[in-house]
């Protein structure tokens, strides 16, 4: 089991952070872009041994064109299920700055918003007796809001996600909450790969 490769992948709408996310975990300089859609191929990052991190395409709306974006989210969700066998776990980043706000309008609409439909994807995709269900979701951007906002819109996060997913408040920004969201992916590599993966994400 040691010798296969394995993969975490990093899912999220276009500039949640998913590869500052990277960066600031691994200590890996990884492309980051300001405009939304900057990613637009899947990056496989090596970080420790035979373990990888990917980053994803963001997946929803973007400046480009409605065709591209659905091309992105086809292409996004088959490689997932294609390798959903090789991942450890996987993590999702929210914008919590948005994502209430989005929320809000698309339940209006009687739209499922696709944070929420991701998650439970992620979910169906890890739950199996090979690999446990393992869904992480970083709320990132935190230092964007005062502590009253935080408190409600992480309520609301809590809310709308699904009970069995690890939710981390996070700041790629001031580092705030990566030492914690750090150590569940190590946790989740030493449970599952044993004591010699100990030394995974530090550097």
């Amino acid at each position: 089991m040691h010798n296969s490769q394995f993969l975490i992948p990093f899912c999220g709408r276009p500039n949640a952070g998913k590869s500052s996310l990277i960066s600031v975990l691994s200590g890996k300089k990884v492309s980051v872009g300001r405009a939304p859609g900057t990613t637009r191929s899947i990056s496989i990052i090596p970080i420790y041994r035979n373990i990888s991190f990917l980053d994803m395409p963001g997946f929803g709306k973007t400046k480009h064109s409605r065709r591209f974006t659905e091309l992105t989210k086809t292409k996004l969700v088959r490689y997932l299920e294609v390798n959903s066998s090789k991942f450890l776990c996987s993590v999702l980043v929210i914008d919590i700055t948005t994502f209430p706000l989005v929320c809000v309008n698309l339940e209006r609409k009687g739209i499922i918003p696709l944070d929420i439909e991701f998650a439970r994807f992620l979910l169906e995709l890890t739950n199996s007796d090979e690999i446990p269900g393992n869904v992480i979701v970083a709320i990132n951007k935190i230092d964007r809001l005062d502590s009253r906002e935080q408190k409600r819109n992480l309520a609301i996060v809590s809310e709308k996600l699904p009970s069995n997913v690890h939710i981390f408040p996070i700041s790629c920004k001031t580092k705030k909450g990566i030492r914690e969201i750090r150590n569940r992916l190590k946790d989740v590599t030493t449970g599952k790969l044993g004591p010699r993966y100990q030394a995974f994400l530090t550097y």
